[in-house]
């Protein structure tokens, strides 16, 4: 009997799509992860992690891991492949490659990807290098933040976001359609510890999150409203002389459009499109005009309809009109990314791209895989993401993956709904496996892991797995032989944040990156905060789709997964359509029944949650979701519409309009 494996806790990363990126402690015995525990490292997460994390290993051996490449051999969709090897696949994709190349053109070829749960090496890295050389399409990642992007831009140039941990001086704290339950966890005692010294809370969701059953005031506005509840609150302000006038006159433009277009919103009207009481409006505003230090944490609930980039501009103008940003405590918050100010081009290698091509946009690819011509779409490389759980339009993106002329590549953990209709399926590392760097994006800090464990199978990085491809195609640039250091190197090089050196980071593992307080020597590079930018100050929209319908359907996170993340150990059928209980009284609902929830785009069979959580003309069922998870194979994005925000081009997901009915049971005679 051989000696006993060593056990050894190892620094790591968690770097999955949550703004507050853990650090994390891996205890590790020989090659088996045994526990998985929060670091001090980060100040921010303080050695706490969520129960999503600290059960990874289970993904990291789950039963649905893929350890190697693996061919259709079946039908799209039906789930049947064979095992083949490295080289057979690197040589299958490069020759279908090059066979599109030579008979439609590089674009004909559509990388798909995201990047909320990755680092630099992981995405802005190899990956692009290879799309750049080869000429591909171009992606416009815009299933989330798109809008909340654009409306910062448009609204605060390139002034870095607050750091949200900073409200814990304030004594006037908004969540403004984010619910740190769920997703950024951290923030949820730094709230608490505000609130004990006398912070007023308020929240604004359509739901009662635990936040908002702890708010001194909570606004359960409708989704899509929110540009005009913001508009009215604008006005209110305006008309009670609760802006700050000198801020307004000496770092702001467009403040007289502004406020001509709040003025067409009273508290009544907006209260009456919301469904909440227009004296709570007045009420939010007195306590924010009148407060020392007001912050307002903004997420991105609010950008996820047609008012998208509009809403966030409509809070995020109420924010600066409000001013009093020189007092510790005060600001605003959206995600910090932005602040970083990272140039990739060094990284990705854009000098590599030798020729302009279009560009697709993600949250309509059902409709591009279906009617992109000049070139038609011809290949989709899928990495970093799970298009048939995250993509609207669900029932027509999967129709339009059953194309057999479409060649689809999925290189992925899990054996996921979108591979189930890939022809080519590789096995990827897991962040446990791989070297990552990495960004927190609800504050400023850079940090290193290396892999605690040797890949699972046959597993390869994205950086490993580009480089091979690039070979595998005979690109023989030097790009493709720089090492993941080099090109680490490149990315911190390209980030005006703050200078940090990578080999300080290899040692720290943790590097924050001050930040100085806004406006006191940091203005937007313009010199302005734009209060009406083009196409002019924000506007509300009525919904364009199922308008007649009763129900607004929202998606939101959960604290059971990330993203669609580790839905996978959802039991089949387990999903939940939650309902207030006078919709589903009127419809003869109880908690427990199965349910289907319908539009023009599809329906869900579900199984229904009775809940005061939510108001009444809203339902609920989880971002996300695996089509296991319902009882008939299609999730909430079966009933997204794949219109996106006309300004800043993100997807709509809250403009999901359904009805919702309650399906008798079957009978041992199998009738209904």
């Amino acid at each position: 009997m051989g000696p006993m494996p060593t056990r050894v806790t190892l620094p790591s990363v968690c770097p999955l799509d949550c703004p507050d990126r853990c650090s994390l402690d891996v205890t590790v015995e020989g090659d088996r992860v045994v526990k998985i525990d929060g670091s001090t490292r980060s100040p921010l997460t303080d050695g706490y992690i969520c129960a999503k994390v600290r059960r990874f290993d289970r993904r990291l051996d789950s039963s649905e891991r893929i350890l190697h490449p693996m061919r259709r051999t079946g039908r799209k969709g039906s789930g049947a492949f064979e095992r083949i090897s490295w080289d057979e696949a690197l040589q299958l994709v490069a020759s279908t490659f090059r066979a599109i190349v030579s008979r439609s053109g590089p674009e004909a070829i559509l990388p798909y990807t995201y990047g909320g749960s990755n680092g630099f090496l992981t995405s802005h890295a190899m990956d692009v290098r290879f799309w750049n050389r080869l000429g591909a399409s171009q992606l416009a990642r815009t299933l989330c933040a798109a809008n909340t992007a654009a409306a910062w831009r448009a609204v605060f140039d390139d002034l870095p976001s607050a750091e949200p941990a900073a409200l814990e001086h304030s004594d006037a704290i908004v969540l403004w359609g984010v619910n740190p339950s769920a997703s950024g966890i951290h923030l949820v005692p730094i709230v608490r510890r505000a609130k004990a010294k006398g912070a007023f809370l308020a929240v604004v969701d359509p739901r009662r999150t635990p936040l908002a059953r702890e708010a001194d005031l909570h606004l359960p506005i409708m989704p899509g409203t929110d540009v005009a509840v913001a508009l009215a609150m604008i006005g209110v302000a305006a008309d009670e002389r609760l802006v700050d006038e000198a801020f307004i006159a000496r770092f702001t433009r467009g403040w007289p459009e502004l406020r001509a277009a709040a003025a067409e919103f009273s508290p009544e009207r907006a209260a009456a499109l919301a469904h909440v009481d227009p004296d709570a409006i007045r009420r939010f505003v007195r306590a924010f005009g009148r407060a020392r230090a007001p912050f307002f944490r903004v997420g991105w609930g609010l950008e996820r309809n047609r008012n998208g980039v509009d809403a966030v501009r409509a809070v995020v103008s109420l924010r600066a009109v409000l001013g009093r940003f020189d007092r510790e405590g005060s600001g605003v918050a959206l995600s910090t990314s932005a602040g970083y100010h990272t140039d990739f081009r060094a990284a990705e290698r854009s000098d590599l791209r030798t020729r302009a091509s279009r560009t697709i946009n993600m949250s309509e690819i059902a409709r591009a895989l279906d009617e992109t011509r000049d070139p038609e779409i011809a290949a989709m490389f899928v990495y970093n993401c799970n298009p048939l759980a995250t993509a609207p339009n669900q029932v027509r993106l999967s129709r339009a993956l059953e194309r057999e002329s479409l060649f689809t590549v999925v290189h992925e953990q899990v054996f996921t709904d979108t591979c189930r209709y890939a022809d080519l399926v590789l096995p990827a590392t897991t962040f446990l496996e791989h070297r990552e760097l990495s960004r927190n994006y609800s504050g400023y800090s850079f940090q290193w892991s290396e892999p605690v464990v040797a890949p699972r199978g046959e597993a390869r990085s994205n950086h490993d797995l580009f480089a091979s491809l690039a070979r595998a195609m005979g690109f023989d640039d030097a790009a493709f032989a720089e090492d993941e250091a080099t090109i680490a190197r490149a990315s911190l090089a390209g980030t005006k944040a703050g200078q940090v050196d990578l080999d300080t980071l290899h040692r720290s593992r943790f590097e924050a990156i001050p930040q100085p307080r806004p406006f006191e020597g940091n203005l937007p590079s313009r010199g302005y905060v734009d209060l009406a930018a083009p196409p002019g100050p924000p506007a509300y929209r009525d919904v364009p789709v199922d308008a007649t319908r009763p129900l607004v359907l929202i998606s939101p996170a959960t604290d059971k997964a990330i993203s669609s993340t580790l839905y996978e150990s959802m039991p089949p059928g387990a999903a939940r359509l939650v309902l207030s209980p006078d919709d589903a009284a009127s419809r003869g609902i109880r908690d427990g029944d199965r349910v289907r929830a319908w539009n023009s785009f599809g329906e869900v069979i579900v199984t229904a949650t009775v809940s005061a959580e939510i108001p009444p003309g809203v339902a609920s069922l989880p971002k996300g979701l695996w089509q296991r998870g319902t009882h008939n194979g299609w999730t909430a994005n079966a009933l997204a519409p794949d219109h996106v925000d006309e300004i800043g081009g993100g997807a709509c997901y809250n403009d999901a309009r359904v009805d919702v009915e309650r399906l008798a049971l079957m009978s041992a005679s199998g009738r209904h």
